[in-house]
């Protein structure tokens, strides 16, 4: 069978590191990070654009619902007679207005919104890193 060979690891001398070693390796993370951020970045800006587009489509189509399920009609009751329409049925009221409610009109424009807004706000995050100079000496 064979032996088992042990090394000894104090007995071994010390070996110090090329002088210029940790700047090359740090330079080189900072490269590949600038790098990836800007994949990202490329990812983000197309996500703000395909969002920015249908935006538009999403609000004309919204504006189309609401006045087709007569929405603004029961909600301008609000202001014309709102006082007496509050005190005597209320709860009827507002049953009627989040029944003509278009809510997949809604759904779509808050989700283009929130598409847009959390696209900026990684482009914002990725940008930094991705123009970011640092030289390392």
């Amino acid at each position: 069978m064979r032996e088992k060979t042990r090394i000894n690891f104090l007995n071994l001398s010390h070996v110090e590191p090329p002088h210029r070693l940790l700047g090359s390796i740090l330079a080189h993370i900072s490269r590949e990070q600038r790098r990836h951020a800007r994949m990202r970045l490329a990812v983000w800006t197309s996500g703000m654009a395909g969002a920015g587009a249908a935006l538009a489509p999403a609000v004309r189509y919204a504006g189309q619902e609401f006045s087709r399920s007569g929405f603004y009609e029961y909600f301008s009751l609000l202001f014309s007679d709102g006082g007496v329409l509050l005190l005597n049925s209320w709860r009827e009221f507002a049953l009627l207005l989040a029944e003509s409610l278009p809510l997949m009109s809604v759904t779509l424009v808050l989700a283009a919104v929130f598409v847009l807004l959390g696209s900026i706000r990684l482009m914002a995050r990725d940008g930094r890193i991705a123009f970011l100079s640092v030289q390392l000496r």
